[in-house]
């Protein structure tokens, strides 16, 4: 899930132009110089993202190293990763027995406090996805869109598998919650 947002940084100066608004001169340049000068901003993007894993034991496929669990961590710590290296506020999210939260934030401390539950956390809970994605909602900045992408499963049965199994399916679905 994630959240846009950004801030305005100073960006640097240039000579006034017809059109800008009174409120962008510098007056303390303009006075020093002897000509208008308008501030420029840059919009700096920022977003906040909240990885929310699936720990309902009942959605979970495979065994040890090769399970859809183990793949799910190690997804959500290469996200995470990406996204802090990019500057975004992450955080971690996770209904289990126990609830795996990091709240959101920046830097190589916010990847190892996420690293640090992810290593602890267990695929042993009972709560629908969909509880786990409005939690983590919940906590997300308001003013934004919220979007998550989660994998869509599809039932699969036949001789080999043994009777019904969890799959992901091909296609990943985008939604507004």
């Amino acid at each position: 899930m994630a959240v846009k947002g950004g801030d305005e940084s100073f960006f640097g100066l240039r000579d006034y132009q017809r059109g800008d608004s009174p409120r962008h001169i510098d007056w303390r340049s303009t006075a020093r110089l002897g000509r208008l000068l308008v501030k420029e901003r840059e919009l700096l993007s920022s977003t906040e993202l909240m990885i929310v894993l699936d720990l309902n034991r009942e959605h979970q496929a495979g065994e040890g190293r090769e399970s859809m669990f183990e793949y799910a961590v190690k997804i959500a710590a290469s996200i995470a990763r990406f996204a802090l290296g990019e500057g975004h506020s992450v955080g971690l999210l996770g209904l289990g027995k126990s609830v795996y939260r990091v709240p959101p934030g920046r830097g190589q401390g916010q990847n190892r406090a996420i690293l640090d539950v992810l290593a602890r956390v267990q695929a042993d809970g009972s709560a629908p996805y969909a509880e786990a994605a409005d939690h983590a909602a919940a906590g997300l900045r308001r003013g934004g869109a919220d979007r998550a992408v989660r994998p869509r499963y599809r039932q699969r049965s036949g001789p080999r598998s043994g009777g019904a199994s969890v799959r992901p399916a091909r296609d990943v679905r985008m939604g507004v919650l």
